[in-house]
């Protein structure tokens, strides 16, 4: 029977008592927060035996001082107590003697004894000591469990040496008798010849504690204590005899105290029996005390992994949440520096002020005093000034009355390709800017150098503290070249010339050809992010008035520019020709602008 647990893992037999395909991920109840427990044999073990394998496993790991200490004590209580009766005993006279009558392999029987649990000890250290130094290219349950059954064969073998032995002197011919087997027991002096009857009883309780110390799964106790408990009454019926079982007590002294020697030796056996039914009594403690524990240890190494899972998930759940956050914030990162210049994206991403508006734009108003706080906190970090900056508009000619005649989703989708056209135009050259679309209107910029304006308010605002106007003056303080406006000015109105182009490539939804009007001019502007809710990246001055004059006066089909912008390139005549004209600008009176009449330069069309 000891060897029926290392049977159960042979492969045939392993299959069979395989019944289920248990993983901890699915029988778990994520939202409900409950799971469904392995199914177990009567025995406690699980009836998915791999499940079995690497519980094992964890259970020989985690009770290793437990089974050091149970072969410890289980070899103490061997070894020791006879080692002291023989020192004890072996300078006296006397009944001790009868121990030196044997010859040397009867006086090995203790030896004999205690060596299976030496070599189960031996064994178990070689299996820890093999999975410490191969744990990192094997998994445990390989091989770790079987210091179970190391530990089980161990033990059985040393029950039968206690049994067998004294039966294998008896056969080979020795000189030993009952009487002589009797003597050669260390409690000879206390109980005379039923001194075996007490050290069997140690013995067998010596193995039943050292199964309870040893914390053996359920099933390996029952097998231990079931051995046990047949080997006891195998040795007291078999080996020994009940009818070796007489009383003690001198014959003599029996009759003086009025009772009969057959009565003395049946109270001799009652004795013998009432320690038996105790010994009984222990196997079955054994055994329900083992249960319990292999079931709580069992309870433990499910929540256990239980726990692990869900906090695995816990985990990946929150690196997920990141993730998403993280292409969130990515996404909201893209979509802003669609909107603004990428410098001014930064600051507005890095700014808390702005963070908090964009939260606040979904949910209640703030307080009127925070708001106030967080509008000039955030004016101040996103407001700068830029020279020399070349401004143009264009206007769909007809536009207003056409949009009159035909329906909303075919001027929408009409303007929309004319649009994105356009964007694909200011994509191509880096110094233009698309500002914004107002209505059939499109504004772009030209020359903005936001980043370097950025990095002269940051370069500023590390020296010393300012005011919100001391920073926007300090992110100003910067020359221009005339080479950079020149080029600022040559992207626009070669834009512009594109642009006209494009247009007239495309059909209005009336069937007439499209017709554009051009403006631009050169000049001072300020550029700043207005507003909390929908912030909008805004370009301000008398400049941008002046483009949206040279536009709305010009003529379709044409590129109108103001006096400034001609200025920066007049002197390229291999460039471009200009047609000199004058027309009446709001608020300025008769203002001399120039008409693009044509151009050579071979990077001039950027379509």
């Amino acid at each position: 029977m000891a060897f029926v647990s290392l049977g159960m893992n042979l492969t045939c037999i392993r299959r069979c008592l395989h019944r289920e395909e248990y993983v901890f991920e699915d029988s778990i109840d994520f939202d409900g927060g409950t799971w469904t427990k392995p199914k177990r044999y009567l025995t406690g073990g699980f009836k998915d035996r791999n499940l079995e394998g690497r519980y094992l496993c964890q259970l020989a790991l985690d009770n290793m001082k437990r089974l050091f200490l149970a072969y410890a004590l289980g070899l103490l209580l061997v070894l020791v107590p006879n080692t002291v009766w023989v020192i004890m005993s072996s300078s006296k006279d006397g009944v001790y003697s009868a121990l030196y009558t044997l010859d040397s392999s009867e006086t090995a029987f203790i030896i004999l004894a205690a060596l299976p649990l030496v070599l189960g000890l031996i064994g178990i250290m070689v299996i820890y000591r093999l999975h410490r130094r191969s744990g990192a290219r094997r998994t445990c349950h390989d091989f770790v469990g079987y210091v179970y059954h190391v530990t089980e064969i161990a033990l059985s073998l040393t029950i039968v040496c206690v049994v067998i032995i004294p039966v294998f002197l008896r056969s080979t011919g020795s000189s030993i008798t009952q009487d002589t087997l009797g003597k050669a027991h260390m409690f000879y002096g206390l109980f005379g010849n039923n001194a075996w009857i007490v050290t069997a009883i140690l013995y067998f309780q010596v193995f039943f504690l050292f199964v309870l110390v040893a914390g053996l799964p359920s099933y390996y106790a029952y097998e231990t204590c079931i051995l046990l408990y047949v080997l006891l009454w195998v040795y007291f019926g078999g080996v020994m005899g009940f009818d070796s079982i007489k009383s003690t007590v001198d014959i003599d002294q029996l009759y003086k105290n009025g009772i009969m020697p057959e009565d003395a030796d049946a109270n001799a056996m009652g004795a013998t029996f009432g320690i038996l039914a105790f010994a009984s009594i222990v196997a079955l403690v054994t055994c329900v005390l083992s249960q319990i524990e292999d079931s709580k240890s069992r309870e433990h190494y499910c929540n256990k992994r239980v726990i692990e899972i869900q906090q695995r998930k816990a985990i990946e759940g929150a690196e997920q949440r990141e993730e998403l956050l993280r292409r969130e914030k990515q996404r909201q990162g893209e979509l802003i520096a669609q909107i603004f210049p990428k410098a001014v994206a930064n600051q507005l991403l890095k700014d808390p002020s702005f963070a908090r508006s964009k939260s606040n734009s979904f949910g209640d108003a703030e307080d009127s005093m925070n708001h106030g706080d967080r509008v000039t906190t955030l004016c101040r970090t996103v407001a700068f000034r830029h020279e020399n900056v070349t401004i143009l508009f264009t206007d769909i000619v007809g536009f207003t009355s056409m949009s009159q005649t035909v329906a909303p989703q075919q001027v929408m989708e009409f303007l929309h390709e004319l649009f994105v056209r356009f964007d694909d135009l200011v994509g191509r050259d880096p110094s233009l800017w698309k500002v914004e679309t107002i209505g059939d209107a499109f504004m772009v910029a030209s020359g903005l150098e936001v980043e370097e304006a950025v990095a002269s308010v940051r370069s500023a605002l590390s020296g010393k503290a300012m005011s919100g106007t001391e920073s926007t003056e300090a992110g100003s303080e910067r020359v221009k070249s005339m080479e950079g406006a020149r080029e600022g000015a040559l992207a626009a109105v070669d834009f512009g010339r594109a642009a006209i182009r494009e247009a007239q490539s495309l059909t209005m939804p009336n069937g007439q050809q499209c017709q554009i009007r051009a403006g631009v001019h050169t000049g001072d502007v300020c550029s700043g992010v207005v507003g909390s809710r929908m912030p909008r990246f805004c370009l301000f001055g008398d400049t941008v008035n002046m483009a949206s004059r040279m536009e709305s006066t010009g003529l379709p089909g044409e590129v109108q520019v103001s006096p400034d912008t001609h200025a920066l390139l007049c002197d390229r005549d291999d460039l471009f020709r200009w047609k000199k004209r004058s027309t009446f600008v709001k608020g300025k009176g008769n203002t001399t602008a120039y008409l693009l009449a044509g151009c050579t330069h071979p990077n001039a069309d950027i379509s």
